[in-house]
């Protein structure tokens, strides 16, 4: 385990501290972290992070006491917070992308059952598509893909998994990934170097991990990923690389379930062979991101999993380097230690133009298996 150290410094982002990381000679990143308090006492349910084009970032969420849905913009000095809607379930996905400069939000309204698109318009946010949709433990994903917005959501009334595409308050159905009694739920969209949809899923019927690439006469190729442990495919994310190759990971452990941990990467490249790795099995569990540093070798983000702790305890950092080693850390919250980071389970990373890398998650008090209504949400940016 890699060691790293931590102190207060002032800063842009109001309550700032800095996360030396001590990697070994190999590591991509300049080892400097900066990090960010934000929010109030109970936000940080259905944490989504996007960034614009100048790699600033913006974060959706909800708040649990108010039952509202937020949507927090840097501009490189300030956050400016847009409420959304009222009386919304805090349960509920959300997911935050960019598309043509604009910002669009998709979230699960539970009680409507509808999965609902809006857009931003200066201060407002206008309404650009409503659909059926019960969402209840399904996840969002969304991706800006050549000309079009796509955005993957899942009917647990139908058991269908689909895509739509559009912009504005232009959609249409793309395609209807899975239907059934697969049940994907957990599932994560990327674009390739063609600009071509790319995304997996998590069979929980077969549990298996599903890869489904959109070819260019416009079907859609699918194949499992292989995987190194039976069972293993929770929270699949994926990332597609400039060369071709895809990268994957996901993790053994269910999003509040500490049954099982182990964090698992693969790598398929250009001529669609696999490469796989266990990054690790006695920390990460939860939620999983992932991202390429400069070098585009993977980062990988979860929650981190303590052994003998219920639920969930901190993050768990994994930095792949040139020599195929991984460099990793556990993170605790900041004045809080490990055991003060709970719900980690909302763990999302971007990366920006400028090299930053940014993860962000929400924290707060453990209490059993419940979420906590006391935890807030935290931006760490990493500098590569």
């Amino acid at each position: 385990m890699d060691r790293f150290f931590r102190k207060i410094i002032p800063g842009a982002f109001g309550k700032i501290f800095l996360l030396l990381l001590v990697f070994g000679s190999n590591a991509a990143f300049s080892e400097e972290y900066a990090g960010a308090f934000l929010g109030a006492t109970g936000e940080g349910y259905g944490l989504s992070l996007a960034k614009d084009e100048a790699g600033l970032p913006a974060i959706s969420y909800f708040n649990s006491k108010t039952k509202e849905l937020w949507v927090s913009v840097f501009n490189g000095s300030v956050w400016t917070k847009h409420r959304i809607a009222t009386e919304i379930d805090p349960s509920a996905a959300t997911v935050l992308v960019y598309h043509d400069s604009k910002l669009y939000l998709s979230y699960y309204d539970l009680a409507a059952k509808k999965l609902k698109i809006v857009q931003q318009n200066g201060s407002s946010w206008n309404a650009a598509h409503n659909r059926s949709a019960e969402g209840q433990g399904a996840e969002l994903s969304a991706v800006s893909c050549g000309n079009s917005l796509n955005v993957l959501s899942y009917d647990e009334a139908s058991k269908s998994l689909v895509l739509l595409r559009g912009k504005d308050t232009s959609w249409s159905l793309e395609r209807t990934v899975v239907s059934g009694s697969a049940r994907a739920r957990m599932h994560s969209l990327s674009c390739s170097k063609e600009s071509r949809v790319v995304l997996v899923y998590f069979d929980e019927a077969r549990k298996k991990v599903r890869l489904v690439r959109e070819s260019a006469n416009g079907s859609y190729l699918e194949e499992d990923l292989p995987q190194l442990r039976s069972g293993a495919g929770r929270s699949p994310r994926i990332v597609s690389a400039a060369n071709g190759e895809i990268h994957a990971a996901y993790t053994q452990a269910s999003l509040l379930d500490g049954s099982g941990r182990g964090l698992f990467y693969a790598r398929r490249d250009a001529g669609g062979f696999w490469v796989q790795s266990v990054v690790t099995e006695s920390y990460a569990g939860g939620s999983v991101a992932i991202e390429l540093n400069s070098e585009s070798l993977p980062v990988l983000v979860s929650s981190y999993k303590k052994s003998g702790v219920n639920g969930f305890g901190g993050i768990y950092y994994a930095e792949l380097s040139s020599s195929g080693l991984w460099h990793e850390a556990v993170l605790g919250a900041p004045g809080q230690g490990e055991a003060g980071v709970y719900n980690t389970s909302f763990v999302q990373a971007e990366r920006s133009a400028a090299g930053y890398l940014y993860f962000v998650y929400a924290a707060g008090a453990s209490s059993g298996s419940s979420l906590s209504p006391e935890q807030a949400i935290h931006l760490i940016a990493a500098k590569g």
